[in-house]
This record gives structure tokens, C-alpha cells and sequence, in this order.
């Protein structure tokens, strides 16, 4: 008798076992009559790794694969602790929250270098650890000249300086000081209100204000 075992290396499989041209089954015994040849086929497997996504505070890591069939093409969602083909491209945006930016992008501990360019995309070799890290933006305030007057720029009870960086969502609170012999008219944006509130968005703003003579 003939005990015949087909055992596979790792990423391998067994696809065929043929015995004198006869399928057979890894395992079975054979009772030998005459010459035997015996084929084995095994075919690659490629493995599958895992990909951990860390959320950060602040904002969304979105890893999408690309899926092709013969009549769509899409990007599909993958969860944290999916286990994705080696080989398979992953494509990685971040869409931090309002008035946050990001940081950086670390796909197994290297940093993306460009950042401008979101998605980043990589084929996957290994288990995987996406991670980022997220910033609260800032503008700069600047004042600009000028005269028979001045203002005053506050974040709460700290007073501004030209050219400050303010965290975007921050309340300033501005105030205009007319000369002697004048009044305050309006601020750069057509405000008409001597002291008045404004929110810091996603551009650096230019504080002026205009004075005219009492008549």
C-alpha cells in the first residue's frame, strides 16, 4: 500500500493530486499494481493582513480599496481590523474637524511628507497601523495703519498685537478710540459698530477702521 500526502508550503495551497492520471485525495492509500506517477499541484495564496486604523481626536481617517468589476468601479470603505490581500492598493484621506488641520499621517510609524496631496495612497506588504495626528488652525491678525484713531483687538481679556496667531473659532472683540475732534465711522468690512464681536475663520483678517471728522 501507498500512502500518498500532499502537504502545501505556507501561502500555498493544493489545487490537484492526480495518481496515474486519476484524481486522489491527500491522504488516501493506494494499492501499488504497477509503475505509479503521482502530480501534485499547488497554486499561491497571498496572504492577508491586518490594518488598524487609530481615530484621532478631532476629526476622521477614511482607507478605502479600490473594487473593479466588469461593469463599476468603487472605492470601498475598510473598517479597522479588516484583513486585506497583500498586494492590494489602500487609499488614505483624512478629513479633519472644523477649524482643525492635519498634523501628520503615519502609515506604520513613517510620516506621509506630503500632506497637500491627501489621498495618500500604498500598496499593502504587512500588518498595517494608520495613525494621524490633528491641529486646531490659526490666522494671523493684522492691524493696519491708521489715523485719527485706533482700536483695540481682544481674545478674552488678552490684548492683541499685529501679526498674532488666533486659533480659528476664537471670539475677538474689537473696540475703535477716535481722536480728539473725530468719530469712528466703520470698520474694513462696513461694520458700523464702535465695539462689536467677530469669530476668527479660515483667513487671516486685516483689522481697520475709519474715522471722520465731527462736523
Amino acid at each position: 500500500q501507498l500512502t500518498v500526502t500532499a502537504t502545501p508550503l505556507e501561502n500555498y495551497q493544493l489545487s490537484s493530486l492526480t495518481l496515474n492520471g486519476e484524481a486522489f485525495t491527500s491522504v488516501d492509500t493506494y494499492e501499488v499494481e504497477g509503475p505509479v506517477t503521482i502530480q501534485a499541484v499547488f497554486t499561491y495564496v497571498a496572504p492577508k493582513y491586518v490594518v488598524t486604523i487609530t481615530q484621532p481626536s478631532n476629526g476622521e481617517i477614511v482607507v478605502r480599496r479600490k473594487v473593479v468589476t466588469s461593469t463599476t468601479e468603487a472605492y470601498v470603505k475598510v473598517l479597522s481590523g479588516s484583513e486585506i490581500t497583500e498586494g492590494t492598493t489602500l487609499y488614505v484621506d483624512v478629513n479633519p474637524a472644523e477649524n482643525y488641520i492635519v498634523n501628520s499621517l503615519k502609515v506604520n510609524g513613517s510620516k506621509v511628507a506630503d500632506l497637500t496631496s491627501l489621498p495618500y495612497s500604498f500598496v499593502i506588504s504587512s500588518q498595517t497601523m494608520i495613525q494621524a495626528e490633528l491641529e486646531i488652525a490659526q490666522q494671523k491678525i493684522i492691524f493696519a495703519d491708521v489715523q485719527n484713531g485706533s482700536f483695540i483687538v481682544k481674545s478674552g481679556t488678552k490684548f492683541l498685537n499685529s501679526g498674532d496667531l488666533v486659533n480659528r473659532g476664537t471670539v475677538l472683540t474689537l473696540q475703535a478710540i477716535p481722536s480728539k475732534e473725530y468719530k469712528f465711522k466703520q470698520w474694513w468690512d462696513g461694520d458700523i459698530n464702535a465695539e462689536r464681536e467677530i469669530v476668527v475663520s479660515k483667513v487671516d483678517i486685516t483689522v481697520s477702521a475709519e474715522f471722520a471728522l465731527i462736523t
